[in-house]
């Protein structure tokens, strides 16, 4: 009691049979994934209606429809008073609602084993009182599609607020990561500043303790052989004279206040270093009065 039959196309194949008798071939219809071709510029009818003929094959994998849909709106034959009954009219006339029944059972819902047999078209009508799905191919119904909506909405808020946490976060570690690297490069500023100022520190000290020996020397060599020299006007002449200590007079007194001149001093305390220690003036200072009354420096 076939009505209609599916087949895939595979982009060669181009005969298809047709697998149910019609009371005229006008009943043949053809559809491609849904869309009814039309007969001589998409397929013809061959081998006395029992093939489909393409005029190019279908593609791979687009689902070939061939149905049956009789026509109710006419009989197949028309009877008059008076006239003949053929046997042929008769039977085409109940073939007629013999096939137009077996189309309304295979593709309508049997109200004893409802099961759809052909896509269902709602004509803009609402699908009423569906019961939730529970099985991978049972429909849903709108509360199921909200309670979806819902959860998916919540997740989606979650993951914002979570995504801007992380964002404020990451933000945060940046700035503490920047005032790091910022405190970091300070006190490299401040550590290598504080090694200049000891390396600093270090060669003022050194340069103090050779300062210190040199005194410590000097110190040594002052108060082991401290020299006087002054210098004098003679009271009777007016003359420029020269005083001076050796190191071997520890009981000659010198005065200083006897070296003072215009309330300016003319005296001081050095070593024996000034002291020629060898020829001619040797005992004498290194420097002398010329005959200008200047004292000039004289190491020979």
């Amino acid at each position: 009691m076939a009505t209609q039959e599916n087949f895939t196309g595979d982009g060669s194949t181009t005969t298809f049979a047709i697998p149910f008798e019609t009371v005229t071939p006008d009943d043949i219809k053809v559809s491609l994934d849904g869309v009814d071709q039309t007969l001589t510029t998409h397929y013809t009818l061959e081998s006395d209606n029992t093939q489909v003929e393409f005029v190019t094959a279908p593609a791979n994998g687009v689902i070939v429809r061939i149905y049956r849909d009789t026509d109710t709106e006419e009989l197949s034959a028309t009877f008059f008073i008076g006239s003949s009954l053929r046997a042929k009219d008769l039977n085409d006339n109940f073939k007629q609602t013999l096939y137009a029944v077996q189309e309304v059972k295979e593709r309508s819902i049997d109200r004893t084993d409802p099961s759809l047999l052909a896509p269902l078209d709602a004509n803009s009508n609402k699908i009423i009182n569906l019961a939730d799905g529970t099985a991978d191919n049972d429909a849903v119904n709108k509360s199921q599609l909200d309670a979806t909506q819902n959860y998916n909405d919540a997740q989606l808020a979650t993951a914002v607020t979570n995504a801007q946490t992380a964002a404020t976060n990451a933000q945060t570690a940046e700035t503490n990561a920047e005032t790091a690297e910022t405190n970091a490069e300070t006190a490299q500023a401040a550590a290598e500043q504080a090694v200049t100022d000891a390396e600093t520190q270090a060669t003022n000290a050194a340069n103090s303790a050779t300062a210190a020996a040199s005194s410590a020397a000097a110190a040594a060599n002052f108060t082991s052989d401290p020299i006087f020299y002054g210098l004098q006007r003679e009271a009777g002449t007016g003359e420029l004279e020269m005083h001076w200590s050796t190191a071997t007079e520890v009981d000659a007194v010198y005065n200083p206040t006897d070296y003072i001149y215009k309330d300016q001093v003319h005296w001081f305390i050095s070593t024996n270093g000034l002291l020629h220690t060898e020829g001619a003036r040797l005992g004498e200072p290194k420097f002398s009065i010329n005959d200008a009354g200047h004292v000039i420096i004289d190491l020979d």
